[in-house]
């Protein structure tokens, strides 16, 4: 490796570092995946100059190696432009000991998917080659482009997904044969519900409920997760489904982060290995000590996105109540039915499956109760009376299946303290929730 690509490998390891240390000191419990994926980027590019791929035998003892290759910007598809229009990227030349193709000449045109490299702090430990004039304020960025077919994700990125569920499936591939329970929906469930409160107290040693919940998914998200990943569980018993009212309207049609997922490495590698990773096995169930130990990780493999803090005072004040209501104006709401049918299904497959599913619309702030919408995302009165009444037409009809509605317009008996904002419950919100879900499980359970 040559010097110059020694001295940048030093000083990326050395800014990833302290990036990450500061990191930990704002989050310490590192309950919460932390996936940003709003620096990704989406361009047309032309390569300008490329680094020449090493041979295996010259990384020999590693099996995969990135190099740096520099292209310039022809337009931006998705994202924030950068400030110049040439950029560097890191690109797999070698994985699994396999060569992959990259552009090579001058002139070359690609269009790829990029995030920048500092965001993903497993890769200092690959070997890396650039061969590039030294730029000391060079910015790299990672290419998340899939690989082409037959080509097997680098071992190093194999379990990321793209999204804030990549750890959670960390611990699904740990604990798949054992789990029991499921929680689904996007942030407003990821924040609602804590599944450590079900199986008590025999989950707190041996985990067997965990909450797959992707902020901002829409229903492709969350159908792919229960048709794929939640239906292949053997003990499965429950999946508790927060349905956010968003995720039927139109306007929210385009599930952004399930198209990221489908195209993550993590994604990619189940893809390739499923009948391998679906294999029984006789092995005892796995506990809370192994999972934190494999995982080298203070993770809590639970999968609850707490919010301990608030973005207004308690209590409510005139200002905060003026600027909530402002929040709730006009509703905007077109019927997804494509979203509902593909939900529908997801359901009943779990029901021919014998797993129990309990529906529950999170609730929001109750100031919505007074205006003519009912909830933050301009869910109109009237839609989401439909909803409700379509979610309870379909509970009646499926066996094992289930609905509360736990928002109720807003005239439910959560206050404004149990809210971090208007539409994520705080801790002392989601604890009184989970209790209430916790006490209708058991009830169903053992009537």
């Amino acid at each position: 490796m040559r010097s110059s690509t020694l001295i940048r490998s030093i000083t990326l390891a050395l800014i990833t570092l302290l990036a990450s240390f500061c990191v930990s000191c704002d989050e310490p419990d590192h309950n919460e995946d932390h996936t940003d994926t709003s620096l990704d980027l989406h361009l047309e590019l032309k390569l300008m100059q490329n680094t020449a791929s090493p041979t295996v035998e010259e990384i020999s003892p590693y099996d995969e190696a990135l190099v740096v290759n520099q292209y310039q910007i022809l337009k931006v598809i998705d994202g924030k432009k950068p400030s110049s229009d040439k950029i560097r990227v890191a690109q797999w030349a070698i994985t699994g000991k396999q060569l992959l193709p990259l552009p090579s000449q001058a002139g070359d045109l690609t269009t790829l998917s990029l995030t920048p490299l500092s965001t993903m702090p497993e890769l200092n430990s690959v070997y890396q080659r650039n061969d590039l004039d030294f730029d000391p304020e060079e910015n790299i960025y990672y290419d998340l482009t899939p690989l082409p077919k037959n080509y097997t994700p680098p071992k190093i990125i194999r379990s990321d997904y793209r999204s804030d569920v990549s750890r959670r499936l960390q611990v699904y591939w740990l604990i798949r044969r054992q789990l029991k329970l499921a929680v689904l929906g996007n942030s407003h469930s990821a924040a609602a519900v804590d599944p450590q409160k079900f199986y008590q107290p025999d989950n707190n040693e041996i985990p067997v409920a965990v909450s797959f919940s992707p902020a901002g998914s829409g229903i492709p998200f969350q159908t792919l997760l229960a048709d794929q990943y939640l239906s292949e569980c053997p003990e499965l018993e429950w999946v508790i489904w927060g349905i956010s009212p968003r995720v039927f309207n139109q306007r929210f049609a385009i599930d952004r982060r399930a198209q990221l997922f489908l195209n993550s490495p993590g994604y990619t590698y189940d893809r390739q290995h499923w009948r391998q990773l679906l294999k029984q096995s006789s092995a005892p169930p796995v506990t809370f000590d192994q999972i934190r130990d494999t995982l080298n990780s203070k993770i809590h493999p639970w999968g609850w996105a707490k919010k301990k803090t608030r973005d207004f005072a308690v209590p409510l004040s005139k200002s905060t109540r003026k600027e909530l209501l402002q929040r709730c104006k006009t509703p905007d709401f077109k019927w997804n039915n494509k979203a509902w049918i593909s939900f529908q299904q997801s359901v009943e497959k779990l029901s021919r499956q014998n797993i129990k599913v309990l529906i529950f619309i999170p609730p929001y702030h109750p100031l919505v109760a007074q205006t003519s919408v009912a909830d933050g995302d301009d869910t109109g009165n009237a839609d989401y009376e439909k909803i409700v009444a379509k979610l309870g037409q379909l509970s009646q009809k499926t066996p094992g299946v289930y609905f509360i509605d736990t928002h109720r317009g807003g005239k439910h008996s959560f206050r404004h303290q149990h809210f971090s904002d208007i539409d994520h419950l705080h801790i002392s919100g989601a604890q009184l929730l989970t209790q209430q879900l916790v006490e209708f499980v058991a009830k169903i359970d053992n009537p």
